[in-house]
């Protein structure tokens, strides 16, 4: 079935384990979706703006949305803890932690274990989806911009 080769695609490009910890316990590692299954209409704009490839599969079926992660790690992904960003000068996908949550700390700005040059890698531009809505989801995350203090009061000499 189509998700049987979505999630032997994975297995096989994520080595069975987490690409964030390299956790590989079966049954404690879960097949993720970068654009949730459910985004249909997400996907199928993507699709239209040719952010995707045409002959992509859906939301569901397509393994370049798909990692694997173990079940803390998804669960903070999907949370917007965090996001994965492609960094093409480093040829390397790598770990953000937005939220400067402490047990996420010992990941942040470390690769994840994703090999870009795998046909089956996946889009960034899917990684980048993922971060805007972690971005707006937690505005004050720890890669946004420092916002100015408010201005000083004048003082009473000047």
């Amino acid at each position: 079935s189509a998700t049987e080769a979505f999630n032997y695609d994975i297995d096989t490009r994520d080595r069975d384990a987490c690409v964030v910890c390299g956790w590989k316990i079966r049954g404690c590692v879960d097949h993720a979706h970068v654009i949730p299954r459910t985004e249909n209409e997400t996907w199928e704009e993507l699709r239209e703006q040719g952010l995707i490839p045409l002959r992509a599969k859906s939301v569901a079926h397509e393994c370049r949305n798909g990692i694997l992660m173990c079940k803390n790690h998804h669960s903070a992904f999907d949370c917007f803890y965090f996001y994965i960003r492609y960094i093409p000068e480093r040829l390397a996908y790598v770990f953000v932690n937005h939220s400067k949550h402490i047990d996420l700390a010992p990941w942040n700005d470390k690769d994840v274990r994703i090999d870009p040059d795998d046909p089956r890698a996946p889009w960034a531009v899917l990684f980048a989806y993922h971060e805007g809505l972690v971005r707006a989801s937690k505005p004050f995350g720890a890669s946004v911009v420092t916002l100015p203090g408010p201005p000083s009061s004048p003082s009473a000499h000047s």
